[in-house]
């Protein structure tokens, strides 16, 4: 899958719907190259519905980690408003990566056991998808969406 360019304007602190692709192999990674406009939050996830999912988000101060709702880990924007988010998800480890140029990766700590993200807990007969999503005041600007079976 590859996205060329979208924009997100964010209004509130709501999450915005996140724009989301099936995500049919068990071995894959999905990055997005981002640029913030005010104070909005741009973001990947892994969703199965709004209860079950985890992602990765950035805006002016932080990249985060977050797993059901519940922060996970943080760690300083040094990048400024534009940079590339990455998730890899090898057979149900997840994991989350950021990057200033899109070459040289940089790991969040934790990976993320989502072998629990399906039908027996949350119903709906659903599975985990890849997705894009922004929120806050101000504009997100996603280029280069990219998924890729490993």
């Amino acid at each position: 899958w590859y996205l060329r360019s979208a924009a997100f304007p964010s209004n509130g602190e709501l999450l915005s719907t996140p724009l989301l692709v099936n995500a049919a192999d068990r071995r894959y990674q999905f990055q997005v190259e981002y640029t913030i406009e005010g104070d909005a939050t741009a973001g990947l996830c892994l969703f199965y519905n709004e209860q079950g999912n985890m992602r990765i988000s950035v805006n002016a101060k932080e990249f985060t980690v977050f797993n059901q709702k519940a922060s996970k880990i943080s760690r300083k924007n040094e990048f400024g408003n534009h940079g590339f988010l990455r998730i890899l998800n090898d057979e149900n480890e997840v994991s989350f990566y950021y990057s200033r140029d899109g070459s040289s990766w940089e790991k969040l700590e934790r990976t993320i056991d989502a072998t629990g993200f399906n039908h027996n807990v949350f119903g709906g007969f659903m599975s985990l998808r890849a997705g894009l999503y922004a929120f806050g005041e101000g504009r997100v600007i996603f280029d280069n969406f990219i998924y890729q079976k490993l």
